[in-house]
């Protein structure tokens, strides 16, 4: 694997991140095209209190304005490209038996989700009022379904990459501090609020035609 991540920082106003990765594990994908996987993202932000104009306003003590774009991968470790047996006892004669438990299917890759946020930080009243809010949106495609497969193949169903989502959000996070506490043995209050909302939806998932050839399980 490799990993490479940059951050650069202008006037204490603004700032630009970038990371990337490789990763070549071969925990799933039997065809090597389907191993090395770039995960990436890039992102800027912008520290509002540190403008000029910004100046009168001194209750405002943070005030950030942020964006990223990413494109992330999950490997799903209950799923498997390879053909896969078990062995067991036979319940009549006490022998050893063998069973072919999952189909190899050597198309199955990474999960793919891109990612967009939009999200504003900020402190007010000496840092007495502070939170965020995060606006994001996530398609999510190649996910891992089920699809039926013709019982004649020896096989009821195949895992493939199929799946496509779209989640969409909005977060707000609120914290503040009621009552400071001016020493260590004073009592202080603060209080914290946090809501979120989510809209998820299944776009793809419809059946596969493909049919993979092996031979029946035996026992």
């Amino acid at each position: 694997s490799y990993y490479f991540t940059a951050n650069y920082v202008y006037d204490k106003r603004y700032s630009l991140f970038a990371s990337y990765r490789v990763d070549n594990t071969d925990l799933f994908g039997t065809d090597p095209k389907f191993r090395r996987r770039p995960l990436w993202s890039v992102g800027a932000s912008w520290n509002i209190q540190n403008e000029e104009f910004m100046k009168p306003y001194t209750w405002v003590n943070a005030l950030k304005l942020r964006a990223s774009y990413g494109l992330t991968g999950n490997i799903d470790s209950g799923a498997t490209s390879y053909l896969t047996a078990s062995f067991g006892t036979n319940v009549y004669n006490g022998g050893l038996v063998g069973y072919l438990d999952t189909p190899p299917n050597d198309q199955l890759r990474w999960e793919k989700t891109q990612t967009w946020n939009v999200g504003v930080d900020f402190a007010f009243f000496g840092y007495r009022l502070n939170g965020s809010v995060d606006f994001y949106r996530k398609l999510g495609s190649d996910l891992l379904t089920m699809t039926d497969l013709d019982p004649t193949t020896g096989w009821t169903s195949l895992t493939i990459n199929n799946g496509k989502m779209n989640n969409t959000g909005i977060e707000l996070q609120l914290d503040g501090r009621i009552l400071p506490a001016r020493k260590r043995e004073d009592v202080g209050i603060n209080l914290g609020f946090n809501i979120s909302l989510r809209r998820v939806r299944n776009t793809s998932a419809h059946r596969s035609t493909r049919v993979i050839r092996s031979t029946p399980s035996s026992r």
